[in-house]
């Protein structure tokens, strides 16, 4: 009860008011009414203050009060107050929290505009003798003592401290700024702990990204992304705290006034530092299998080419019994040429068969030379070239595994497809490379990028194999469009004439197990998409449906 005799101002009227007016603002606060309850009270209470406020009004102007003018203006003050508290509960649930924020105010006004500012009234009646006796016999059920009200005073303040530490156990960084004053309005424990201190400016607060500085944020600016975008902000941090590195997802909402100006803005920040960790050691997993799936491939095309080499070894082989046997023969010819003499023909005789042979034996080795030894040599000589190629295109992926390098988005896509040739060849498989003229350089993990590149191949021509088994003839073909769109954006787009993907599972392939053939796993387009989310990329899947075609369309900001 807040009421207390002091309060008396000597006019039985006004004095019954003020228990009234103060009994109903204590109502308000320990009463545990719903949302509508509270408002109907806060309704009531305006209605009472107007009765109020003109009876009192009136008794001043008839006593010739002289403070009259000030003492309305407070009066006016207080109904406008009023009113904005009823307009800031229309639009929320009244909390333990906000009715001590919002009406405890209220009660304070009340209490000091009784004990202070009317009694002088009190004291100008009395003075001129126009006080009333107070029968308040019918109010005394409303007369307590301070005790009690200090009673009350501190289960408010129980409660606020049991939101308060209920807010602190929340592991997320809180805290809200306000936009004119730029200061911090609330922060808890998490919140302390990065260096933000309530009342205080957030843009001084620094959130480090390295123990030795370097560059850094300021917790000023999630709330500068908020208010620019006029919606919810997201965005990453990567701070170091406490000598470790911590990375959290901060989430600012700004909150309009009826001007539709961004008066206060509220930011959370979860710690997602596991999250990321595990999200890392997932693409490490998928970029390690692809690396394996790489160096599957080029082992591959090494034997392919080394089996190449080893049949045309052979071929020269036969081919040097062949002169081995021609060698043979042009050794004998002396011992031939006697024999024939002895046998009576002539020299003449001898020199046209001699002739003859020599011809045939000549023309033996010019066709064993062209089509035996030189080709042959040429093939083992492009063989080794080959696996030369391939040795290079490996060492220059483990040199930059985890590097970004300025390299030719067009020769990394070369070497894709050498390294898929084999299997496109024996396909009959076309490849079609189209490659925008600005586009010479591009600054990214190249391994990464080739690993990316050799997978999205191996899905098309894979596809169009599928399409092929039911399909006689068919032609197979692949066209790899890299270009800069107009937003400046690196876009890569990898087509292809095979078995489509139905429109239901567009948004599916790129999920982790997920695939169409039996016999595998399903982590190549998962991996792909996995690495181009990490470059802040994107990727989408297109197709008309089976038997359509398809065509992956990846977009990296450069």
């Amino acid at each position: 009860m807040l009421w207390n005799e002091s309060y008396l101002i000597g006019n039985q009227k006004i004095d019954i008011q003020h228990q009234e007016l103060i009994r109903r603002l204590e109502e308000i606060m320990v009463a545990d009414h719903d949302a509508s309850g509270i408002m109907s009270l806060l309704d009531y209470l305006q209605d009472y203050v107007e009765i109020h406020f003109k009876d009192e009004e009136e008794l001043m102007e008839q006593s010739k009060f002289p403070l009259f003018s000030a003492h309305q203006a407070l009066h006016d003050e207080f109904r406008q107050t009023l009113k904005e508290i009823i307009a800031g509960c229309s639009l929320d649930k009244p909390t333990v929290q906000n009715r001590q924020e919002i009406f405890q105010p209220a009660i304070k006004w009340v209490i000091d505009h009784v004990t202070g500012e009317d009694q002088k009234i009190g004291d100008h009646l009395s003075k001129h003798g126009l006080g009333t006796s107070a029968d308040l016999d019918r109010h005394e059920q409303y007369v307590g003592d301070s005790a009690l009200l200090n009673q009350f005073v501190a289960e408010i303040q129980f409660r606020r401290e049991q939101m308060r530490y209920t807010v602190d156990a929340i592991p997320i960084i809180l805290y809200s700024v306000k936009i004119k004053q730029k200061t911090v309005e609330i922060a808890n424990q998490q919140a302390q702990l990065v260096g933000l201190i309530e009342g205080h400016d957030p843009s001084k607060v620094l959130m480090r990204v390295s123990e030795t500085g370097g560059e850094s944020y300021n917790f000023y600016d999630p709330v500068l992304g908020a208010i620019e975008a006029g919606k919810l902000f997201r965005r990453e941090y990567s701070i170091f705290i406490e000598g470790t590195h911590t990375v959290y997802l901060f989430h600012a909402l700004p909150l309009f006034s009826k001007s539709g100006e961004a008066s206060l803005v509220v930011v959370s920040a979860i710690d997602v530092t596991e999250e990321k960790r595990a999200q890392e050691r997932l693409h490490h997993t998928a970029f390690m299998a692809g690396v394996a799936d790489m160096s599957i491939s080029v082992l591959h095309n090494i034997g392919n080419a080394i089996m190449s080499i080893i049949n045309r070894a052979d071929n020269v082989l036969t081919s040097s019994s062949d002169l081995a046997e021609m060698a043979a023969i042009l050794s004998k010819m002396g011992s031939i040429t006697e024999k024939k003499i002895a046998q009576g023909k002539s020299h003449q005789e001898v020199l046209n068969e001699l002739t003859k042979v020599i011809e045939d034996v000549g023309n033996n080795l010019s066709s064993l030379t062209v089509d035996s030894i030189t080709n042959n040599a040429k093939q083992i000589r492009d063989g080794v070239e080959h696996i030369a190629e391939i040795v290079k295109i490996q060492q220059n992926a483990a040199q930059t595994i985890s590097h970004r390098v300025r390299f030719s988005l067009g020769n990394l896509i070369d070497d894709a497809v050498t390294l898929q040739q084999d299997v496109l060849k024996k396909n009959s498989v076309q490849v079609d490379i189209q490659v925008g003229q600005g586009l010479i350089e591009v600054n990214m993990p190249r391994s990464q990028m080739l690993q990316m590149m050799i997978n999205l191949l191996k899905n098309s021509q894979e596809a169009i194999e599928t399409r092929s088994r039911t399909e006689k003839p068919f032609q197979g073909k692949i066209l790899i469009l890299a270009r800069v769109t107009e937003e400046g954006a690196l876009e890569i787009q990898v087509q292809d004439n095979g078995c489509g993907i139905p429109k239901d599972e567009l948004t599916e392939i790129f999920r982790q197990g997920y695939s169409t053939k039996q016999s595998r796993a399903g982590g190549g387009l998962h991996s792909i998409s996995n690495f181009v989310q990490s470059e802040n990329g994107s990727i989408q899947a297109l197709s008309g449906g089976v038997d359509q075609g398809a065509e992956i369309v990846i977009r990296f900001p450069i």
